[in-house]
């Protein structure tokens, strides 16, 4: 009947299977107008990001049955070794699930600017092209971003197969608070679910003003999400 957590365990490399246990935490014979979580938002995040990825991941299951999902490991990774069901340092990405870095950094804008431009559009754009633009995104040292490996995931991708594009939704001038959790406004979310079956990366140039948590100066921050029925196992630090 534990009512009030502070969870703020930060792993360099944190394990799906680690964080399904912890989420106990949130409960399931406790009240819930009483229950209280504080964690840091790149931790709250990662949670949420692992139940958006099982429910995905089932529905996929339970709409398009197994032979639907395509399991994609990136060089160095291997999905199981004989006496464990998973390796231990795996780390897993789920396609139609949004990512997207809670503590995004200002640098390269002028780059991003000159590949991305300065106006609100939607395009086919070549995989080479997303690994060019997720190379060049910044996050904080803390964030559970920098584990997800996703340009790795999209190379892995174009070399499966060479002939997927990505759809590339573009929105400058957000007026948007560091840490917001849903990132993408109602539209763009609706726009992006519109391509179940085509990565999309949406980008957006934040104005960062010092009134919603920013620094004071415009960044990029992007989200990503992969085709729906596409898993990707990788060992993280390879």
């Amino acid at each position: 009947r534990l009512q009030t957590v502070y969870y703020c365990r930060s792993a360099k490399t944190p394990q799906a299977d680690t964080v399904w246990q912890h989420a106990r935490i949130f409960g399931y014979d406790r009240d819930p107008d009483l229950c209280r979580i504080f964690s840091p938002a790149p931790l709250n995040n990662l949670f949420r990001e692992l139940n958006d990825a099982n429910n995905a991941l089932f529905n996929v299951l339970k709409t398009k049955g197994p032979d639907s999902i395509k399991v994609l490991t990136p060089a160095g990774a291997r999905p199981t070794r004989p006496n464990v069901v998973l390796k231990d340092d795996l780390m897993i990405v789920t396609g139609g699930v949004n990512y997207f870095p809670s503590l995004p950094q200002t640098g390269n804008l002028e780059q991003l600017d000159k590949i991305l431009g300065l106006a609100d559009y939607e395009e086919e754009i070549p995989l080479k092209k997303v690994e060019e633009i997720l190379k060049l995104t910044e996050v904080e040292p803390a964030d559970t971003w920098t584990q997800h490996s996703f340009q790795k995931c999209v190379e892995t991708l174009h070399k499966n197969d060479t002939s997927i594009t990505s759809r590339l939704i573009v929105r400058v001038d957000r007026n948007i608070g560091k840490g917001t959790r849903t990132l993408l406004s109602p539209d763009d979310r609706k726009l992006g679910s519109e391509y179940p079956d085509q990565m999309v990366l949406t980008m957006y140039r934040v104005k960062g003003v010092v009134e919603k948590g920013w620094e004071g100066k415009p960044l990029w921050v992007p989200n990503i999400k992969f085709s729906e029925g596409t898993c990707f196992y990788y060992q993280l630090g390879k």
